[in-house]
């Protein structure tokens, strides 16, 4: 059974017109249970070239520039469950 992860989303909780605008976002992505940082987790925009990785502490910072509202982001690291939301709930 996959064990499931948390996503942190510190500075992610934006409104629409900041992610059209292209500013920069930043965020963590942990493991639920252990709160321990998940190194090289993919943050994507499905069927879209955007796209980060996590680095050593977990971290990653982009921009949904070209992202529209209704675009799925998807954060998958092996070993866990995948989690797909709207961009527009990012806000």
């Amino acid at each position: 059974m996959l064990r499931t992860f948390l996503l942190y989303i510190y500075s992610l909780l934006l409104d629409l017109p900041r992610v059209a605008s292209g500013k920069m976002i930043t965020g963590s992505v942990m493991d639920e249970a252990t709160k321990q940082p998940l190194v090289y987790a993919q943050i994507g925009v499905k069927n879209s070239p955007l796209g980060v990785i996590t680095n050593e502490e977990g971290n990653f910072s982009t921009n949904l520039n070209r992202a529209s509202s209704t675009d799925i982001v998807c954060i998958s690291v092996i070993g866990y469950q995948a989690v797909t939301l709207l961009v527009s709930k990012f806000k």
